[in-house]
């Protein structure tokens, strides 16, 4: 099944990541999804998807160069809003994954 086959798919971007979001959207010829973020008083965050992307194929661009974890959460709250809302499949497009230098032999052992 090809991705961007038959059925409707929606971009979303995250305010951090508007560029390449833009670029691929121009280049498919879609339009992004307008979002709205925002945080509470306790600092967590909230996500609102203010177009439907019930059935579709969902793409979430998200850049990390906020601190690391609020990028994290940010994409996390997208995707559960995406999947509570029906959405058919999401992915997530980061351009940068933080904490992969973690990931190598020997950076978490002890010397």
């Amino acid at each position: 099944m090809h991705l961007l086959g038959k059925s409707k798919c929606r971009l979303i971007s995250s305010d951090s990541e508007a560029s390449l979001s833009f670029a691929v959207s121009q280049l498919l010829a879609l339009r992004l999804c307008s979002i709205t973020s925002s945080k509470f008083s306790n600092k967590e965050t909230s996500v609102v998807v203010n177009e439907s992307v019930r059935g579709a194929n969902v793409f979430v661009f998200q850049n990390q160069c906020k601190p690391a974890n609020d990028s994290l959460m940010e994409i996390l709250s997208v995707i559960q809003t995406c999947m509570l809302c029906s959405a058919d499949r999401i992915t997530a497009i980061l351009p940068y994954m933080p904490y992969t230098s973690l990931h190598h032999v020997g950076a978490t052992e002890v010397r």
